[in-house]
């Protein structure tokens, strides 16, 4: 029964730690959010049947708690995170930040170590963008351009040439990307970021195994000697046990 009673326990208190940093998350990141929302809002000029700035105390009242509100509607996945680290926060303690600083330190040495190795793939990427545009060079933009006349004029002119240029550029680049070439560097460049992001996230779990497990078994052992001490914890006795 008494191990039972400290389950249940346990599970009470992870639960609420997990509330309790859940709802201040999102009380502080929702009021962030809606002041920046507030000020981006009201500080801007109106446009013609746009948004109209309230005229009353209860008016700006009234609209800042609906910008409260939908600003929790996008803020409640840092919530969730901040629920997360309450949980962590109860069962490992201060050591909950040991993995923090310890991951980026693992990917700092390993792209040090692989740092040739990710040079030379970044290499290989260009190389076959070049073949690429030999292969398939750049027609959309050619054609735009051999019809436009109107760079000579600078200023104005010449951001309209950008802006009429701008889709077939971006026609002729995607042509260039999706290359098999292209496709097959540009696959082996993630999947080799994929996995020193994969083998650093290994290792600082390996690292911070140790003293995550000393932390989380010392803290249980507290709260279950805080337990047993409890004056809740002693029932009272029956009419047996008082024969």
């Amino acid at each position: 029964m008494a191990k039972m009673g400290f389950a249940k326990q346990e599970i009470k208190g992870l639960l609420l730690s997990f509330w309790r940093f859940f709802w201040k998350t999102m009380l502080i990141s929702g009021v962030v959010f809606a002041v920046w929302l507030a000020i981006h809002i009201w500080t801007s000029a109106p446009a013609p049947g746009a948004y109209q700035q309230p005229e009353s105390i209860l008016a700006y009242i009234r609209d800042g708690l609906i910008l409260f509100g939908f600003s929790l509607f996008y803020v409640w996945p840092l919530g969730i995170l901040g629920g997360l680290i309450g949980v962590c926060w109860r069962l490992f303690g201060a050591w909950t930040l040991f993995p923090v600083l310890v991951f980026p330190l693992v990917l700092w040495g390993l792209f040090g170590i692989s740092g040739d190795f990710l040079s030379r793939q970044g290499l290989d990427i260009f190389e076959a963008l070049r073949l690429a545009y030999q292969t398939h060079g750049m027609p959309e933009l050619r054609e735009a351009a051999s019809g436009a006349r109107i760079a000579h004029a600078g200023g104005p002119a010449a951001v309209i040439l950008l802006i009429i240029l701008l889709p077939p550029l971006l026609m002729d680049s995607l042509r260039l990307i999706l290359d098999p070439g292209v496709l097959r560097q540009l696959a082996e460049f993630s999947l080799s970021l994929a996995l020193i992001g994969f083998i650093g996230l290994l290792v600082s779990a390996l690292i911070s195994s140790i003293p995550l497990l000393r932390a989380f078994w010392k803290r249980l052992k507290a709260r279950r000697e805080a337990y047993r001490h409890a004056p809740i914890f002693h029932e009272k006795p029956t009419s047996l046990d008082e024969k």
